[in-house]
């Protein structure tokens, strides 16, 4: 069997620096993943995606392998009689190309993107299927009540469940926590 070389790069870009070509890189990527069309990826993209959000690129040479989008956000953590105001991350699309997975390549992606959230001092929220929760929790993230939490314009199916990672949160004492 003949043994793969890899040359591996990492990079975190924001939406102006994603040009017409590595758009579309991801988007054929994404569009691997998930059962929707190229086009329906490119309205949600244009829909969903701001300036600030952090685009974490994974290279093989020159090909995209890897991806995942930090979705900037504000939050309201609603206390008993206090609501505080703050800024998170929508951890959004961990995807590694079909050939490349089982090989430990989502854990750089993973460990980045926990950097990143940890160095700005942000939780950062996400939403997966149950099957996926050991992973995550692998990284350290953590399991959230459906009732805590509500994000506008989501609508989170009965096979998922929340998670969270970064700051530490005092759930007993928070009441709501908004994403908007």
């Amino acid at each position: 069997m003949k043994s793969r070389k890899f040359n591996l790069k990492l990079k975190v870009k924001h939406l102006k620096k994603l040009d017409r070509n590595l758009l579309s890189k991801i988007l054929k990527l994404k569009k691997s993943h998930y059962k929707f069309s190229l086009s329906s990826q490119k309205v949600w993209f244009k829909k969903n995606i701001q300036n600030l959000d952090k685009h974490l690129i994974l290279y093989n040479k020159k090909n995209v392998i890897g991806y995942n989008v930090l979705r900037l956000k504000k939050i309201k953590f609603i206390y008993q009689k206090t609501k505080v105001l703050n800024n998170a991350y929508i951890f959004d699309t961990i995807i590694i190309k079909n050939e490349f997975r089982n090989q430990g390549f989502s854990n750089l992606i993973m460990n980045k993107s926990n950097h990143i959230i940890k160095r700005k001092k942000y939780i950062s929220f996400l939403v997966c299927k149950k099957k996926m929760i050991k992973f995550y929790k692998y990284f350290n993230w953590k399991i959230i009540s459906d009732n805590k939490i509500s994000i506008s314009n989501f609508k989170k199916g009965n096979k998922h469940v929340w998670m969270y990672y970064g700051k530490k949160l005092n759930i007993k004492n928070i009441k709501k926590i908004e994403i908007f």
